[in-house]
């Protein structure tokens, strides 16, 4: 194959992709509205939460699940959905499978339209995080990154990374959606989210994630169920 014929294949992934993404739209505002709703309805729940999920300062271990959240969060977000996504797509291209080339672009895409997305709600809405130091809720538009507690950045790219490969790889599920998962609690241990935060990007991750995942040959049970809609 060419250069141009590996582009084309990039260009159908999104093509595809977007489509679906893009009659889902009101799925992305109502988790985005829910998760909201959530914040405003928790009356201090969420920090609650949030203490007995971390291992506090005075534990015997705290430095070393620190050290170990801290490494799984670098590794969580493009450091991660990157490397997997070309890895994907070289294999496809040494390999000659189409499936595998395409499911490498779906990754990316997911990945890049999950890093869009979050930024569309997190950015106006100015959620404190926890370690800001101020009271919990919604500031507004914010530019610093203490007031981009929701929803989860890394935890929206993560899924939506994972969700791609779920959705046309079945056999790669279970160590993708753990990873995912664990980006998520590292980013609670580090005290960069509350739970409401990873749960929300968790959901709007996985809904782009699967909205490119489905567009591949292969793509299984979800691709047939969105046909049927």
């Amino acid at each position: 194959m060419t250069a141009k014929s590996y582009w084309r294949e990039g260009a159908i992934v999104w093509q595809l992709g977007w489509v679906r993404l893009r009659r889902r739209w009101w799925v992305i505002l109502l988790v985005a509205a829910l998760g909201a709703l959530a914040v405003l309805l928790q009356h201090g729940w969420d920090d609650r939460v949030l203490h007995h999920i971390r291992v506090p300062d005075t534990a015997p271990n705290y430095k070393t699940v620190n050290w170990f959240a801290g490494r799984v969060s670098y590794w969580g977000d493009q450091m991660w959905s990157v490397p997997l996504a070309l890895l994907l797509w070289a294999c496809g291209a040494v390999f000659r499978s189409r499936r595998w080339r395409r499911l490498g672009w779906a990754c990316l895409w997911a990945f890049l339209v999950g890093s869009v997305v979050v930024n569309v709600f997190r950015v106006p809405l100015g959620r404190a995080r926890p370690s800001a130091g101020v009271p919990d809720g919604f500031y507004g538009p914010h530019l610093q990154s203490n007031y981009h507690g929701f929803p989860s950045g890394h935890s929206t790219t993560s899924f939506a990374t994972a969700a791609a490969v779920i959705s046309a790889a079945p056999l790669l599920s279970v160590p993708c959606t753990l990873y995912a998962a664990t980006v998520g609690w590292s980013r609670m241990q580090l005290n960069r989210h509350h739970p409401i935060d990873v749960l929300t990007g968790a959901a709007l991750g996985s809904v782009v994630g699967l909205c490119f995942g489905v567009a591949l040959p292969g793509a299984g049970r979800w691709r047939r169920r969105v046909r049927r809609r």
